[in-house]
């Protein structure tokens, strides 16, 4: 199907009531009628000012049975739908396989990008929305503070094999993590000073006052971060300290505790040797002194003694062991940077706000931009409007046209109606929906034909006129020796409906062509009335405005009226030239 832009063709309108020079128009009535006469167009017509009936013959392809006034007995319903659809397939090739399968889903498949490329307002509007959501929290958040303090783990206290120490690191790690919304730990915490703890953080350290006090590790390192949070920045920063240092000296305090049955024992051993020793000391000093000793007994005091004094100096080895293990355990944990005061609060971050919910709102937009694209039946492509009227003919043309393009793109889709339609001299231009106008379209297709050395007569009701009464016709007149053509409007009042209609169904007009341009026929019940005076009708849809539903029923009223619908014009604001 060729695509056609164009823009719109301006017409040269003469004054009100002055007549072009080559051409006489007369009013009847006074009552806004319009009747045209040209004299070289009559003669190319034969010399009894009626057309002959040569230049009415069918052309050599297939016709879909032109109704002008010369028309013979109108055929059944079904072999003019037939007819029309063998001509259709002439000029522009039967619709293609799917067609059917378009028409009974409602729309043809559209590609993830097109669809949020069609939806892109909806994507935009979806993610302003959470943009300013993220903005609103970002104002109504209260201020926050975090410091953090580290410490650092030295398991090289407990062995000098790197592996072991690794081991230990991580057990250790996982200990002061959970030591730190022990009972004891905050309490001591919260005792220090610039640090306010609540009742409820007091009693149930391990859920409330975790909130805003986390501990973690670092990977690959023994070291660990106490971060507080805080409505002050001193207070986290004083919180956090004073975390970290109950936690050490709760671990001191566990250490004491593990190692004090041992040293205890190993002390009370010491003792009980001193005293053993002591008593043998003084044996050894009394058989010394006194007259008569014997001196086997001096010796087997002696020996006692030796043997205490090595006991003593084993058990006294095993203590010092105990001393240096304790001292090591004990300062296995260091704050190695002490937390310091947050020069900025860490929430809210309005950088992090916007993007977390810019993301998030693109996430969203795009599932409702898919969503609604899915059960979304507007037209936006020829072959869905094809498949919804029944017309494989689909002539695109630019929503607003304008300039040489635009006369271009009518003059071709004038051509192409009259090659398919030799014998067309009525046509009905109906809007596919009450969102369409076809008055428009009509305007631009009566200026290709006046171009094309046709007199035209167009007839353009409005969805106002089916209220209020009152129409509008248009003369186009070619000039003769001229690429130019000249046009006079008549608007009728309300009382010259009937006679205006009566001027449209007449076939002694001695116009070439007839244009109706009326509004949909769901609301115009004048489209229905002229369904069987024109000879064919053509739908007017607009691309991302007719929906499919709304173009099948006017073109399903159009055939039950009598018409014959011959084709579909597409309005798209972007289409492709083709050279004219």
């Amino acid at each position: 199907m060729a695509r056609l832009l164009a823009r719109p063709i301006r017409a040269p309108r003469l004054p009100h009531g002055r007549l072009p020079a080559s051409s006489i128009l007369e009013r009847r009535s006074g009552r806004g009628l319009l009747r045209a006469e040209h004299a070289p167009a009559r003669q190319r017509h034969g010399a009894d000012g009626k057309r002959g009936d040569a230049a009415r013959a069918p052309a050599a392809r297939g016709v879909s049975g032109g109704r002008g006034a010369s028309a013979g007995p109108r055929r059944p319903l079904a072999e003019r739908r037939a007819a029309d659809a063998v001509a259709d397939g002439a000029v522009r090739g039967a619709p293609r396989a799917g067609t059917a399968d378009r028409a009974r889903s409602g729309m043809s498949s559209a590609t993830v990008t097109q669809a949020l490329w069609r939806q892109r307002y909806l994507v935009i509007l979806v993610a302003a929305i959470f943009v300013l959501i993220g903005g609103a929290l970002t104002l109504i958040t209260p201020r926050a503070y975090k410091a953090t303090a580290t410490l650092y783990l030295d398991t090289t206290r407990n062995s000098q094999n790197f592996d072991v120490a690794l081991q230990s690191a991580q057990l250790l790690q996982h200990d002061f993590i959970v030591l730190a919304t022990q009972q004891p730990v905050v309490s001591e915490a919260c005792a220090a000073p610039d640090v306010t703890c609540s009742a409820a953080e007091l009693l149930n350290p391990d859920t409330v006052l975790k909130k805003r006090l986390a501990v973690s590790y670092l990977n690959g390192t023994s070291m660990l971060t106490v971060t507080a949070r805080s409505s002050t920045a001193t207070e986290a920063a004083a919180l956090a300290n004073a975390v970290a240092g109950a936690m050490i000296h709760q671990h001191q305090a566990e250490v004491d505790r593990l190692l004090k049955p041992s040293e205890d024992a190993l002390d009370a051993q010491l003792k009980d040797l001193q005293k053993a020793m002591d008593a043998e000391q003084q044996a050894i000093q009394q058989a010394t002194t006194s007259k008569g000793t014997n001196a086997g007994s001096l010796a087997a005091h002696q020996a006692s003694l030796n043997l205490l004094a090595a006991r003593y100096a084993s058990l006294d080895g095993r203590r010092q062991d105990m001393r240096d293990l304790h001292d090591r355990l004990a300062g296995i944990a260091s704050v190695s940077q002490p937390a310091t005061l947050p020069t900025a609060p860490s929430e809210p971050d309005p950088l992090r706000y916007l993007l977390a919910a810019l993301a998030l709102g693109l996430a969203v937009g795009v599932l409702a931009a898919l969503l609604r694209q899915r059960f979304d039946d507007r037209i936006f492509k020829p072959e869905d409007l094809a498949a919804a009227a029944g017309t494989p003919t689909v002539v695109v043309v630019p929503k607003i046209p304008g300039g040489s393009t635009g006369r271009a793109a009518y003059t071709l889709a004038h051509a192409r109606l009259l090659a398919q339609y030799p014998q067309m001299h009525k046509i009905l231009l109906a809007a596919a929906s009450k969102r369409d106008k076809s008055d428009g379209p009509a305007s631009e297709l009566g200026s290709a034909a006046a171009h094309a050395g046709q007199r035209v007569l167009l007839y353009r009701r409005r969805l106002s006129t089916e209220l209020n009464g009152g129409s509008e016709l248009t003369g186009f007149v070619p000039l003769p020796n001229s690429d130019r053509w000249g046009l006079m409007t008549v608007t009728a009042s309300n009382g010259d409906d009937a006679q205006v209609a009566a001027l449209v169904q007449s076939s002694d007009g001695g116009y070439d062509l007839t244009i109706l341009a009326v509004p949909t026929p769901e609301v115009s019940a004048y489209a229905i009335k002229m369904g069987r005076a024109v000879d064919h009708a053509v739908l007017v849809a607009t691309a991302g405005v007719t929906r499919f539903a709304d173009a099948r029923r006017s073109a399903e009223l159009l055939r039950e009226a009598g018409a014959t619908v011959a084709a579909s014009l597409f309005l798209t604001r972007k289409v492709k030239v083709a050279a004219a």
